[in-house]
């Protein structure tokens, strides 16, 4: 592996590590912003670990939504000094095709595509049921055990 794709490895992955954290935690802040009432509820009460519970099931969810993205904006933000300092002029001068230098955003953008796809079409779909006994028990209005379908033997 060439100096090159080591640095944009390291520089992208940290980046798009970074924005995927914020990212999805930006997205669950304004889920709870938007539904304080109920979870603060839930929160204050005797059974607080149904609202962790509830966070944890649908943080696949969370993170499906912004996965795609992340890439997107971590190539961005790859990109953007090596274009502002001119490295990219230079390494096109020297031979180098700019899609040489980002041919590893293109296998990252593969995998978070895949693992994306995986994650709403497996995963969401088998913990939405769990997910809204959880919502009803942190409301009052009902109970874990209850309707206990499983798809697919989950």
């Amino acid at each position: 592996m060439k100096i090159l794709d080591q640095h944009v490895i390291a520089v992208g992955l940290r980046r798009w590590a970074m924005v995927l954290f914020l990212g999805v935690f930006l997205v669950m802040l304004g889920d709870f912003i938007a539904q304080v009432g109920s979870y603060l509820g839930a929160l204050f009460s005797a059974r607080w670990w149904l609202f962790l519970a509830f966070e944890a099931v649908r943080l696949p969810t969370f993170i499906a939504t912004w996965l795609p993205l992340s890439t997107l904006v971590a190539a961005m933000l790859t990109a953007a000094p090596l274009i502002n300092q001119g490295t990219l002029t230079a390494l096109g001068a020297a031979g180098i095709a700019p899609a040489r230098v980002f041919r590893m955003f293109v296998i990252l953008a593969l995998f978070t595509g895949l693992a994306s796809f995986v994650i709403t079409d497996q995963i969401g779909p088998r913990l939405a049921p769990l997910t809204d006994r959880l919502e009803l028990a942190m409301e009052g209005k009902g109970d874990l055990r209850s309707d206990r379908d499983r798809a697919a033997g989950w």
